[in-house]
């Protein structure tokens, strides 16, 4: 029996809750917490970019491109919603 997938799991699950402390420490910030916060997005979106680009026929800087654009479409969004509630 391999441990290899052991380890990957391991590794995975380290790697989720090390992102979910820094988004935590990140949104305690009292300075450009927004900042902060968006250039954590957009180093993980590269980073699974690259991971998903194994898979697929889509360049990496292409595929971090679309996922930085559906991000920001998304904030734009719920901005706009959270400004419509508030009227």
């Amino acid at each position: 029996m391999s441990t290899t997938p052991y380890y990957s799991i391991i590794a995975i699950i380290v790697l989720v809750v090390a992102l979910a402390y820094w988004v935590r420490v990140a949104s305690t910030s009292k300075h450009n917490k927004k900042r902060i916060t968006d250039i954590l997005v957009i180093g993980i979106a590269m980073l699974i970019a690259s991971k998903i680009s194994q898979f697929t026929n889509i360049e990496p800087l292409k595929l971090a491109g679309a996922i930085i654009l559906v991000y920001g479409w998304a904030i734009l969004i719920f901005e706009k919603y959270i400004e419509g509630l508030n009227e």
